[in-house]
């Protein structure tokens, strides 16, 4: 179902968008059309003509809202980590090509730093940082000794992205020999690749990883497969940026406490031209502490679990649960694994949110205890898979997808 998502390196020459897509977009905002013609100039490193047409069968048409047009780019201008918000920041400062000063200009633009402080405040000129001893660290060495950290690109003068890379954090000695595992059993070289660099690879090679993947980047398109009879669980939506890809399906049961009120325009657009049956149930799922609008936040919040929805609605068939709930995956792990083998179903599920409930040397926990447990529970009858679709080490998701 995926399989037509555009790659943004093109070799067209001419592209047409639809005209009522072109109209949508310049009455959200003028900029959005014309920041993406840019993109693609820049990126393909000559001029495209753009034109405009309402015949969706055109070969080089591109679509925004509708997945079953042939080149279909789910533009998303309001993530900051969408790919079309990358090369906008990007191409402020580079060309296309890679560049590590683009990138830490990118960090200052978006005020995505901290300073140092302390000891390390007089001593930036140096090229490695004094970690203190943490009373907290399981090993004896971290417990009660200080120990040095080597500088890499996310060190400028006294300002630091530290603690955005996992490269920066502590690890256990048993949660590296986790990381060991996962790696070892995640199905494909290009998930082996991404999972080691996001968590063992330096700031460098995380960026030059995410620059070359770029133009073809898009959370929740990768290794999943849909069609006009799936029924899917969408856990968090928020803008709702997934349902474009997600769009005609059978059904979908969207479980946020904002229910579709934060839903972007183009969203709405793309769904009054579906079929699907989607549903916006407004539960906070395990726990509320997470939920991300303040409007929300400030009010008392029902939470259900997932069987407690499923029961509810009397759910039948599972093609796809998709998570992204801030961090409640960690409690919903175990509900996962029942439901995954009583319906056979696809998993794509975030797991890059900071558990620091565990400790500073544990920050990185569900990047490594979600899906260790997904794969020690499922491993006979799943093949696992693992994109990240930001530079930094957010957007992480973590596909459970069935043998059969």
């Amino acid at each position: 179902m995926l399989n037509n998502i555009f790659s943004l390196k093109t070799n067209f020459r001419t592209i047409f968008f639809l005209k009522d897509e072109v109209e949508l977009f310049n009455n959200i905002d003028i900029k959005i059309i014309k920041n993406f013609k840019k993109i693609l100039c820049k990126i393909n490193n000559r001029k495209i003509n753009f034109k405009y047409t309402k015949n969706t069968d055109e070969q080089y048409v591109i679509s925004f809202t509708n997945n079953k047009i042939k080149n279909f780019y789910p533009l998303d201008y309001k993530n900051l980590w969408s790919n079309y918000n990358f090369f906008l920041n990007y191409f402020e400062f580079s060309d296309f090509k890679f560049n590590i000063d683009s990138f830490q200009k990118i960090h200052l633009k978006l005020n995505r730093f901290g300073t140092l402080a302390g000891i390390n405040n007089f001593l930036y000129f140096l090229p490695f940082l004094l970690i203190g001893p943490n009373k907290r660290n399981k090993s004896f060495f971290y417990k009660y000794f200080p120990s040095i950290l080597f500088k890499d690109a996310a060190f400028i003068g006294k300002k630091h992205f530290m603690g955005r890379y996992c490269y920066h954090l502590k690890k256990t000695k048993s949660m590296k020999d986790e990381i060991k595992y996962i790696i070892k059993n995640l199905d494909d070289k290009f998930s082996k690749k991404n999972y080691d660099i996001l968590i063992n690879g330096n700031t460098e090679s995380n960026w030059m990883n995410y620059f070359n993947k770029a133009v073809k980047n898009y959370q929740y398109s990768d290794y999943i497969k849909l069609d006009k009879d799936s029924v899917i669980i969408n856990c968090g939506v928020e803008n709702g940026s997934e349902l474009k890809l997600f769009n005609n399906t059978k059904e979908i049961y969207n479980i946020d406490p904002g229910k579709d009120k934060y839903l972007d325009q183009s969203v709405k657009y793309s769904l009054s031209n579906s079929k699907t049956k989607n549903y916006f149930i407004g539960y906070a799922l395990y726990s509320d502490l997470g939920v991300y609008s303040l409007l929300e936040k400030n009010k008392k919040n029902e939470i259900r679990t997932l069987p407690e929805i499923i029961k509810e609605h009397n759910i039948k068939k599972i093609n796809l649960i998709k998570s992204d709930i801030e961090g409640a995956e960690r409690l919903m792990v175990e509900d996962l694994i029942k439901i995954s083998k009583n319906y056979n179903c696809q998993l794509a599920i975030s797991i890059y949110h900071t558990n620091r409930s565990r400790g500073y040397d544990e920050v990185l926990f569900d990047l490594v205890d979600i899906p260790l447990k997904l794969i020690k529970a499922l491993r006979q009858n799943y093949n696992f898979f693992f994109n990240n679709y930001c530079y930094e080490r957010y957007e992480g998701i973590f596909y459970c997808i069935p043998k059969n």
